[in-house]
């Protein structure tokens, strides 16, 4: 009997043949704020973990129907956690995605549906190697707390401000200066090698598919390539390049030698974010992050003579 009136409250909840969609529809009102809204942290969260902003903690609240209790799967690894009355959810900096959002899948007793849903957030986590780490392979993830767009009329400047209480200067040049991406000749029949294919924009100086900093440093190809040439990860269509003094955490370039690309949109999985990655600058040997407030530019190219 029980069992049966747990099988039609879920049905009452996701009617038989409800798409993803419906019930993601469904499922909202039983969550504060609902999925698909902005989540942020508040200042005291992010004060009481400078330490490891990755730790900073940020509150939701499920609020299932009456006679109902929905199971959250935040983590394969993790035990479910099964809420029957009115709770709040707590998370963490830690559990975002790449691109800044909270993905959650949720279960109804007795129903074999699992349902996702996910709440945006305007963070997002930066990836670098300290200035003359480069042998050691150290790295670390830093969030993103803010990020700010300024546009003086003779300069266009945007400040990274960081979780743990930084602040990283990109001083845009005067114009920017599109990567060149070699056009395919035409009418050319090429044997097909899958390795070479993972990347096609390559270069001759750039023959390896880009990786992850932190995958070249687990395979200990890293050190390699970089004393090759810097491998970026930025693909070259729709980028732009520019001298990596442009980076700067002191807010003055610091005439280093380095180079950095960027995008004003499309980042990977992010395509309202832009992207940066830069090698040699003035405080790391390396360092890639989506750049929220990239897209309030546009790209300012040299006029034709």
């Amino acid at each position: 009997m029980k069992l049966a009136l747990a099988v039609m409250a879920s049905q009452l909840m996701f009617p038989k043949g409800s798409t993803m969609e419906q019930r993601q529809a469904l499922l909202k009102k039983f969550f504060r704020p609902p999925p698909g809204e902005m989540l942020r942290v508040t200042d005291r969260a992010i004060a009481v973990e400078r330490r490891n902003p990755l730790l900073v903690k940020g509150e939701l609240w499920i609020d299932p129907p009456p006679g109902q209790c929905l199971t959250v799967r935040r983590d394969p690894e993790e035990r479910d956690h099964t809420y029957c009355k009115e709770t709040p959810i707590t998370w963490d900096i830690f559990e975002l995605d790449a691109v800044g959002r909270l993905r959650f899948n949720v279960f109804i007793e007795s129903s074999p549906e699992t349902t996702f849903i996910s709440w945006p957030t305007p963070y997002r986590v930066a990836n670098y190697v300290p200035l003359g780490a480069m042998e050691t392979g150290e790295n670390h993830n830093i969030p993103i707390q803010k990020c700010e767009a300024v546009d003086a009329g003779t300069h266009r400047k945007i400040v990274l401000h960081t979780m743990d209480g930084r602040r990283w200067f990109i001083f845009l040049p005067e114009y920017d200066q599109p990567i060149k991406v070699a056009e395919p000749i035409p009418n050319l029949h090429v044997q097909s090698d899958v390795r070479k294919e993972e990347n096609p924009e390559a270069t001759e100086t750039e023959k390896k598919p880009a990786k992850s900093v932190l995958g070249q440093l687990l395979s200990g190809e890293y050190k390699k390539e970089r004393k090759q040439e810097f491998n970026f990860r930025v693909k070259r269509r729709h980028a732009y390049e520019m001298s990596s003094s442009g980076f700067s955490e002191t807010g003055s370039p610091q005439g280093m030698q380095g180079k950095c690309r960027y995008r004003f949109s499309g980042a990977p999985g992010d395509p309202e974010s832009g992207v940066i990655e830069c090698y040699e600058t003035d405080t790391f040997d390396t360092i890639y992050t989506h750049v929220t407030c990239f897209s309030q530019f546009k790209p300012k190219l040299k006029p034709a003579k």
